[in-house]
Parts: C-alpha cells; sequence; structure tokens
C-alpha cells in the first residue's frame, strides 16, 4: 500500500500535537519527526487519504439525525473569509485555503486553575481517542467553537460562553452519525467543567461536555503522577529509549495479551528484499515511553517494569506495552545508525 507523504505528514500531525505535550520539557528529540523524513524520501502515492476517510465513516456509520455537513461549512463560509486574526473562525484566505485547526500558541497553563476564554483559546482540544481518533475541539475569539478534523472537516459548530467557571455551548449543529455527539448533545445549552489531574497518561486536565473528554495539548503528564490506562494503575514517566533486541508490543502489560502489528514498517521498509510485517517492535527502534507498571515483573530471568508507549500508524498511533528489559538510553547522535538496525532486519 503506497500512500501520498503530505497526507502521512497530515496524519501525523494530529497525533504527535498530543505527544510533543509529554515531552515538552525533554531535551531528547524525537525520531518519530525523522521517520516522517525517512517516509517521505521513500514514498510516493496515488490515492488521498481523506476521501478514503470521508467514505469510510459513510459505510461504518448508521445514518440518523443530523445537519448535513454542507450546512455546517456555509454557515461558517457565511462569517467571511478573516485572515488577519489567525484566532477567528474563518482564518485564511479564502475557501481552499482549510480552517484554523492548529492556529494555536498552545501555551497552555497547568497551574492556573480556573476557566477561561484565554485558556480555551489558547490551545487544541482532542477528543477522548475511545470515541475518535484525531477529532478536535477548537474555540474562536468570536465565541465560536468547531469539533471535527482534517480529514472529514467540521462535524459540529456552534456559539460559546463561560459562566460561573463553567463552558456552555449553544445555538449549535453537528452531523449525525457520531456516537460522541449523541452523548455531548442532549440539551439545548451543554454544560462543560474543567478538571484537573486527570488520569490520562498523557496530559493533566481535562475538558468534560456530558461526561465526554477532551484533552488540551500544552498540559503534559508529570512524572510520576497517577495514569489508568484501560483500567490498569500505572506511574507515568516521561524517557526517550531504544530496543537493544526484538520486543513483542501487547494490548496488556502481560505475555498472554495479544500482539499489536506495528504497521508503519511496511510504509518504510516495504521495498527491502526481505520484507515481511513484523509481529514484533524491531531492535534499534526508538520509544517515547508514556507510562510504567506499578510493580517490577522478572520474565525468562529478566526483571523490569511493562512500559506504555505508542507506534505512529498512518493517521494516528497505536498504544500498547513493552517489557522493558531490553532498553537503553536513546543517544539522539546515533539516530541513522539507529534506522539501518532496524533496515537490517528486512535485508
Amino acid at each position: 500500500m503506497k500512500i501520498n507523504v503530505r497526507i502521512i505528514i497530515l496524519g501525523f500531525m494530529t497525533a504527535t500535537l498530543l505527544l510533543n505535550s509529554c515531552k515538552k520539557n525533554n531535551t531528547v528529540e524525537s525520531e518519530n519527526i525523522v521517520e516522517t523524513n525517512q517516509i517521505a524520501e521513500e514514498i510516493q502515492t496515488p490515492e488521498t487519504i481523506e476521501v478514503q476517510a470521508e467514505k469510510e465513516i459513510q459505510e461504518e456509520e448508521p445514518e440518523i439525525l443530523g445537519t448535513p455537513a454542507s450546512v455546517i461549512d456555509a454557515k461558517i463560509d457565511a462569517l467571511g473569509y478573516q485572515h488577519e486574526d489567525k484566532l477567528k473562525v474563518n482564518y485564511r484566505n479564502g475557501p481552499n485555503d482549510g480552517y484554523s485547526w492548529h492556529s494555536r500558541e498552545c501555551n497552555y497553563d497547568i497551574n492556573d486553575k480556573t476557566l477561561s476564554k484565554e485558556k480555551l483559546l489558547s490551545t487544541v482540544w482532542f477528543l477522548d481517542e475511545k470515541y475518535g481518533k484525531s477529532i478536535k475541539l477548537v474555540f474562536y475569539s468570536d465565541d465560536y467553537f468547531m469539533i471535527g478534523s482534517g480529514y472529514i472537516g467540521p462535524s459540529a459548530f456552534g456559539k460559546y460562553k463561560i459562566e460561573d467557571d463553567k463552558l456552555i455551548l449553544y445555538d449549535y449543529d453537528h452531523v449525525g452519525g457520531r456516537d460522541y455527539y449523541d452523548k455531548i448533545f442532549t440539551s439545548d445549552e451543554v454544560i462543560g467543567e474543567l478538571r484537573f489531574e486527570s488520569d490520562h497518561f498523557l496530559v493533566d486536565n481535562e475538558l468534560l461536555l456530558n461526561d465526554v473528554k477532551f484533552f488540551p495539548y500544552g498540559c503534559p503528564k508529570l512524572a510520576g503522577s497517577h495514569a489508568l490506562i484501560n483500567g490498569i494503575n500505572a506511574i507515568a514517566v516521561s524517557e526517550e529509549k531504544v530496543l537493544t533486541d526484538n520486543v513483542k508490543f501487547r494490548t496488556e502489560p502481560n505475555t498472554n495479551s495479544e500482539t499489536i502489528v506495528p504497521e508503519i514498517y511496511e510504509e518504510i521498509f516495504h521495498n527491502e528484499p526481505n520484507w515481511r510485517m513484523p509481529d514484533c517492535l524491531i531492535k534499534g527502534q526508538v520509544l517515547t515511553l508514556y507510562a510504567r507498571t506499578e510493580n517490577l515483573e522478572t520474565i525468562d530471568g529478566e526483571t523490569a517494569y511493562w512500559y506504555y508507549t505508542g507506534m505512529p500508524t498512518i493517521a494516528y498511533y497505536d498504544y500498547g506495552w513493552i517489557f522493558g528489559a531490553w532498553l537503553e538510553d536513546y543517544d539522539e547522535s546515533k539516530t541513522d545508525e539507529y534506522f539501518e538496525i532496524r533496515r537490517k532486519y528486512f535485508q
């Protein structure tokens, strides 16, 4: 399978925003950027993932009552192309320039325990990944909000205000076929609140809209704090490591759980002479570790924690667990060497 390089990078941008928030204070550069460059050198593509994503949504989701996407687009277009102010809903020069999803400084202050318009405007808010990967919520200075993604465009749009430290969404429209919208938009006015010290493994705050969570970029989880990952108690970490051997990538921190196939290897190494889809993470793989188990475990005579990490896919990230006995510190000067170690697996 071959994919357009610019679309791959677009797909990575959303996941990378959240991932980078964990590493904001880390001086080690993630190799994900390096690998994106490697992909750009190796892949040429014919298809557009936006069309494919929209087709899949139409095929998978049932038809239910909702506002047509074209109506939402028309309401946004009616506001005009306000390219003089990047915080306004239509910050663009014309209809083909796209929406201002990423026009934020992302300078979120985790020490500020209040809900304010400035805080809402300062960042991009990402939907809990259990509902939809790469879906984001953005607030604008002209009192509008928008939910959607770069793939499907806006799928919810309306106005917001803050009263008594509560967020209120009103005068809104949303498309049908999204289960999270059925949970959020249950009344004429949706009341939201900002909660602190979230259990999410990446960020420390969460915005709740009828129990549907959105997480702010620029709000990194503090190392050593508690995290809850699919019901598993864990401790947040922020470390860059390299695998010294091939290691299974698993859905849970135990050897009986299912393995996750790291599909990104196909995009990078599919032209190598001995290409085959690996059932593990490969020696030389650079990983960002986000959390670890509370207790050590001994497997085959090796004692270590299980670590929660992520691997990029075409449009997002797969998250899972690896046993930590075969990890060493990442050395930025060896980035090319690490890549060649992985390449040799397929030669």
